[in-house]
Formats: C-alpha cells, structure tokens, sequence
C-alpha cells in the first residue's frame, strides 16, 4: 500500500512549515523508510512546495485551507479514439482494453470499446457511439469521495457517482457528444472528499 497524494501533501506542507510532526505524519514519515518510491514522492512535493514558497509564488499557509484534487484516471477522447491515462501508481486504476472481434458484414459496427479493471471485475469503463458508463466497485474504489471532471474546450462539467443497487457499485453515465472533438474525462478526489 502507498500513500495518497494528499498525505504526501500534507507531510511536505508540514515540513516546510517546519511545525512538529502529529501522529499521522509520524506514521507516513516511518512508511517511507521502507518503501522507496513513496519517499521519491514525497521528495519532489517537498523540494517543489519549498522553492514555490521561497520565490513568494505559494504560501505554506493556504495548504490547509485549499483541498488538493488528486486525478487518479484521465480517459482522453479524440475524435472516435478513447485513450486512458493512469495518474497514480496503484495497481486499483489499471483499466486494460479488451480486444474487439470484427463484426461480420452487415452487422452493427458500432461495437462498444470497453477497459475492465485490473483490480475488480465488476469496474470497467464502456465507451459506446453515444454514451460512456463508468462504473467503480465500492469495495475498491471510494467512489463517494470521487468525482468526474469532463472537460471539452473552455466548458468543464462535473458529475457526482451514483450508487445502482442492482450491480452494488457505482456508476456514472453521460452522453459522448459533451466530449466534442478532443475532450477529458478526470476522475478524480481529495482525501476529504471536497
């Protein structure tokens, strides 16, 4: 198990601060003795963090007061083509595309292309002509703390998962053509749900 971005966050904003570590952070700071790439992390948050506040471009003080918004998945869409961009090193956001058989002549060719999860057979991501579903099971993902961000030119909307009691996950489901041309579909949360 690694540690969020927003704990990496929190310990760096902490250490520029130079305030006495609680709990928690002692907790975090003991993590990274042992794992490698969460210390690399926290590394490039603190030296970044430091010199921003050193050149007077960020205070350490607003740390607590703006909620970081972690993006775990981007699903990028150009034209017809759907691409998924893991942001997060944990093995949960591995969406893997399943291949499509060719539709026999005279068949509807317009075959959904769907990403099954890595992590949970029940999550996949289905991008069809004119819908995208979205779906997350509970037992992994915190959907409730998640958000969809889908972003197509200067417009950005945002969508809340709702939880379908039939499947027992949560889904999200839009109409494609919000995308345009060349669009972005984020998922993504902060630790405190904000």
């Amino acid at each position: 198990m690694h540690i969020s971005e927003n704990q990496l966050n929190e310990l760096a904003g902490a250490y520029v601060k130079e305030q006495i570590l609680n709990d928690r952070q002692l907790g975090i700071k003991r993590h990274m003795a042992e794992c490698d790439g969460c210390y690399e992390r926290f590394c490039v948050r603190y030296a970044l963090l430091k010199s921003l506040c050193e050149v007077n471009l960020f205070s350490p003080e607003t740390l607590e007061e703006t909620p970081i918004k972690q993006v775990f998945l981007k699903i990028k869409a150009v034209k017809e083509a759907v691409h998924i961009v893991k942001n997060t090193i944990s093995p949960d956001w591995d969406f893997i595309k399943m291949p499509q058989l060719s539709a026999a002549r005279g068949e509807n060719r317009d075959m959904a292309e769907v990403f099954e999860n890595a992590s949970s057979e029940y999550s996949y991501i289905k991008c069809e002509k004119d819908r995208i579903t979205i779906q997350l099971d509970g037992d992994v993902f915190p959907a409730e703390r998640l958000k969809l961000y889908v972003r197509s030119g200067e417009q950005e909307l945002q969508y809340d998962f709702s939880y379908n009691t039939e499947t027992e996950c949560y889904q999200a489901i839009f109409d494609r053509g919000i995308l345009g041309e060349e669009g972005v579909i984020e998922i993504a949360g902060t630790e405190n749900g904000e």
